[in-house]
């Protein structure tokens, strides 16, 4: 997918008109930052309130189209809203993992394969206990 940041920040800006979980989420984040610091998205665990990191080479090679964006956004922001930023200053491998693969499931009910498809395409070779991070056909 062809993106940049004015592109990420107009497919954000849609998301927040559309669904009320995202405008909740992006209220409790101070700032979005395009970096290469970190492999894919994330929250930060240590600042109140959290920042959005997002490495857009990531997005680029991994995103097919809008939803598969929408869908890492929701995820982020539901780490933020489901108290994930509050309640651990580090997370350990095995509890982001947990944390990760019941946000993928909230995602795949609430908004259909057309957002979860990212987790699946990104996970497809996943094996033991990361095939949780990929939500049900």
């Amino acid at each position: 997918m062809t993106i940049d940041p004015a592109y990420f920040e107009a497919i954000l800006a849609e998301l927040i008109e559309e669904n009320d979980l995202a405008c909740q989420g992006v209220l409790s984040i101070s700032e979005l930052v395009f970096t290469g610091t970190v492999p894919t998205l994330s929250v930060t665990l240590r600042d109140d309130p959290p920042r959005l990191l997002v490495n857009l080479d990531f997005v680029r090679e991994h995103c097919r189209r809008e939803e598969h964006v929408k869908a890492l956004l929701l995820h982020e922001f539901l780490h933020v809203l489901l108290n994930h930023t509050g309640e651990y200053d580090v997370a350990s491998r095995a509890v982001n993992l947990a944390l990760d693969a019941v946000i993928n499931h909230i995602i795949h009910r609430s908004c259909g394969e057309d957002y979860s498809e990212i987790f699946r395409l990104y996970y497809r070779e996943a094996t033991g206990w990361q095939g949780l991070l990929v939500p049900p056909r």
